[in-house]
């Protein structure tokens, strides 16, 4: 047996600003059907802490590790092109900004 390649990892810090209020932000990313409108992917989404989702037909897929709904997301992600037994964990935050129709999304993975 092969030993397991090692792969580089660094931290990626982004914030991003949406022209929408945190519950259509979170909704899109929590929902299989709008997921995968926007993506063009399946996508096979669990609302649920623990449950798990594979999304860009499969290509991502991990658990709900932290789901504060409208607010929070982390999940662990794992990608088909990644060595085997190799998991990131992905946190979405999600600021509201004054006028509630605008969000501030920090994403570190």
């Amino acid at each position: 047996m092969k030993p397991a390649k090692e792969m580089k990892v660094k931290t990626i810090h982004q914030t991003v600003s949406f022209k929408a209020a945190p519950k259509e932000i979170y909704s899109i990313l929590m929902s299989s059907a709008r997921h995968g409108a926007l993506t063009g992917g399946r996508a096979s989404i669990s609302t649920r802490k623990g449950g798990m989702y594979a999304i860009m037909d499969g290509w991502v897929h991990g658990v709900n590790v932290r789901l504060l709904k409208n607010k929070d997301i982390v999940q662990t992600w794992v990608c088909a092109d990644w060595p085997n037994h190799h998991a990131s964990v992905v946190h979405f935050h999600f600021f509201p900004m004054k006028n509630g129709k605008e969000t501030k999304l920090e994403f570190v993975h």
